[in-house]
Formats: C-alpha cells, structure tokens, sequence
C-alpha cells in the first residue's frame, strides 16, 4: 500500500515518512528530541518551519497556504496560546557540521557524510551546482529525518534509469537531491515537463497505442496523458506485462518512487535528480 502517495488527489500524495525528525531537530538545535516529540502532533495544527539567523522559528498560519499535514510525522506543532512564534535557537547552523552531526547520531549513516555517489543541488533552477553535503541546515534536517526512505529512493531511482536505459535514457553514475518548498516542488518542471520528458520516450508510448484505445479514460493516448500524466504512469506499469510481455517494468520503479514519499526531477548523464519537500517554506 502506498498510502495514496500516488494519486495527486490524495492528502498524502508525495509526502515522506520522517520517523526520526524529533532527533533531527533535536541534533541542530537547542530542544531536546522530548520537546520535539511533543510538538509534532498527529493532530492537524497548521504550524510551519522557518529557519531564521537565530534559530528555527515556528509560526502559526493558514494551514492551506504552507501545506501542511495532519498526517503522522509531518510538521504540525503547538506552541503557544497567543499563536505567536516560537524560536528554538540553533546549535549548529554550519550545513555541513550539521550532516556530521547527525551522522554522528546515528540518523544517516557515517559514508554519507562524503559520498562521490550522491551529491546536493544547491537551490531551485542551479541545476549544475552539485555539492557534497546538504547546502542548507533545514535540507539536512528533511534528508535525515527519513535516511531509511532515502535510501530506498535512490535505490529505486537507479533501478529507474538502469530499466529506462533500455529505451534510450542515460545512465548516470550517482544521485543528487534538490530540496524544495512544498509549494515549489508540486509545480513544473519538478512533476511537469522534466520527468515527464524523461518517460515520454517515443518507443515506449508506441508500444501502449492499441492498449489505451481501450481504457476508460480516454480514446487517444496522448489526451490521457495530458490530463493525467502520472494516472497515465500508475496505470501503464500495471499493464507493462499485458503490453510489452516480458521486457523488464520500466515503470514501476518510477510508481514505486512515488510511494516513498519523493519525485524524481530529471535524469542527466551526470546524475538522476530527485526531490525532497523542505521543512519550511518563506511563503
């Protein structure tokens, strides 16, 4: 079950599991993992992150303008009872001490801290600036807080290329995260054009032509795909075998992707982009 990580109608569509982000919070700031546990609430409480210069303020607001969810392990906290911010000043605010410290906490494991095969892009649109660690201490805080489901996208993510290789996408040799808004990363090109062109290889769609005259839908592929590019998606890995026999899925790690709560980006010669939702947004 994926939730209803796949289906852009659903509240949860695209969001991650964060179990450890009480002790990611925690390691970069001065509240210990007990207060942070206690302000995030599975409760629906529309509160959101802001990294200031002193330290992660929390701010009351309109729960439909910054995204957030009721849902476990997202960020909803009570603060106080006159609904203005709270500030929990930080005790690292360097990027990269932070991914050092929480690798020291045991919340990602130790090789990550340098890893040549998974590299951080640093802000939306700098496409080629790649660098070694998180650039933003939040960023860190988002990628640690769920190092299980991390790794589990960018096995899946590489699994993805290594299966789309087949019809012509590259091969690169390592991942990299762009960490985003909420708000941001639900628009183009993060679930538009990017990945769209990255799937929408002529060879493949071909292939499907005589099935999607059947399906409910729509009587034309491409008007099916248009309107619902990641129905389309859900429902051709599911048909992959009826369709195309034998050749390897080249879907559903894409599908499966989607489910651990993050969205690929693009695939490049360099490396395959995925995205994580930030902890805060400016609004």
């Amino acid at each position: 079950m994926d939730g209803g990580r796949t289906d852009p109608t659903n509240p949860r569509w695209l969001r991650p599991d964060r179990p450890k982000l009480a002790d990611a919070l925690a390691a970069v700031t001065t509240a210990p993992r007990e207060v942070w546990a206690e302000c995030l609430l599975t409760e629906p409480g529309p509160w959101r992150l802001l990294a200031t210069a002193a330290g992660i303020e929390v701010h009351w607001g309109d729960r439909g303008a910054w995204g957030l969810s009721d849902a476990p392990g997202e960020v909803s906290v009570r603060w106080s009872e006159d609904g203005s911010p709270g500030l929990y000043p930080w005790t690292i605010r360097d990027p990269g001490e932070a991914w050092e410290a929480l690798a020291a906490r045991g919340l990602i494991p130790a090789a990550w801290v340098d890893d040549p095969a998974r590299r951080f892009i640093d802000g939306p649109g700098a496409r080629d600036v790649l660098a070694s660690q998180p650039t933003d201490v939040l960023a860190a805080v988002a990628l640690a807080a769920d190092a299980g489901g991390i790794a589990r996208a960018e096995a899946l993510a590489v699994e993805l290329t290594a299966r789309l290789a087949v019809w012509g996408s590259p091969r690169p040799r390592r991942v990299a995260w762009r960490v985003l808004p909420w708000a941001e990363w639900r628009e183009e090109p993060y679930l538009g054009p990017s990945w769209l062109n990255v799937v929408r290889t002529q060879a493949m769609f071909t292939a499907w032509l005589p099935a999607t005259a059947n399906h409910p839908a729509d009587s034309e592929w491409e008007m099916y795909w248009d309107k619902d590019p990641v129905g389309w998606v859900v429902w051709a890995a599911e048909t992959w075998s009826e369709v195309l026999g034998e050749a390897p899925n080249a879907l559903q790690p894409l599908v499966d992707l989607w489910a651990t709560g993050y969205a690929l980006d693009t695939i490049t010669d360099d490396a395959v982009v995925l995205v994580c939702p930030a902890l805060e947004s400016d609004g």
